[in-house]
């Protein structure tokens, strides 16, 4: 998927549009693999430069303690064939290629093993969760709010937890209490994604990115897009 396509590109453009008399610029500074562990020191190292009005947070579950070794996709079974001559592959994009169909065919599997792994996963965070959350958060949305820029968390589900009917939904339905209580805006895309997929046909196009299990695809993320902009305007956050 080409850059132009992502969410913060798209959601600049729809704010170029419902701003012109200003000059919108959206600035992404999300890592692959970074967690709610790296956001701080992002923001500290490259924010306050930036000087922004508004600070949009990402998150999803792989954010909570012990979750992210259940989170990476497994591309091939324990024992696949001709193991050894498919491992002189691994950086060619055929291996990608095939990495990724296996995943996406096993995929149904692989979400009722992340429900039942994760359940157990988080089983000693939730007596302390929505402290551990608020400690997490309240430092990060302070030093955004003394530079002058207004916080935002942006909540994103695997699509396992979409799918499965059992799926955990308390981590999100936690970090909702916690921005309430910080008085920080909060969307989390569940939500919109699930009507999306209950009305799925051959006709829609699908959310999440062929053979992984939380990418979304161009209509993912412009789904995200259009929903951050309706709450920017919900909470009076646009000039």
């Amino acid at each position: 998927m080409e850059e132009a396509d992502t969410w913060p590109r798209q959601l600049e453009a729809l704010l170029r549009e419902r701003i012109k008399e200003r000059d919108v610029e959206v600035v992404n500074l999300s890592v692959e693999g970074w967690s709610s562990a790296q956001y701080r020191e992002a923001w500290q190292r490259f924010g306050p430069e930036l000087v922004p009005d508004l600070v949009i947070f990402g998150w999803s579950v792989n954010d909570l303690p012990g979750t992210s070794v259940h989170l990476r996709a497994h591309a091939y079974p324990d024992s696949p064939p001709a193991q050894d001559s498919l491992s002189k592959l691994k950086p060619a994009a055929m291996m990608r290629h095939f990495s990724s169909e296996w995943t996406h065919r096993r995929r149904k599997e692989r979400w009722e093993e992340l429900r039942n792994e994760l359940t157990l996963a988080l089983a000693p965070w939730r007596q302390n969760a929505a402290p551990s959350i608020r400690e997490e958060l309240a430092p990060l949305v302070e030093e955004v709010r003394a530079s002058g820029a207004k916080p935002v968390l942006l909540s994103f589900p695997y699509e396992f937890q979409l799918r499965s009917a059992a799926a955990d939904l308390a981590p999100a339905g936690t970090l909702k209490m916690c921005c309430s209580g910080l008085d920080v805006p909060f969307l989390s895309m569940a939500t919109t994604y699930r009507a999306y997929i209950q009305k799925e046909s051959p006709g829609l196009a699908p959310l999440f990115q062929r053979g992984t299990l939380c990418h979304p695809t161009e209509t993912g993320h412009e789904m995200v897009a259009e929903s951050v902009l309706r709450l920017l305007e919900h909470e009076a956050l646009l000039p």
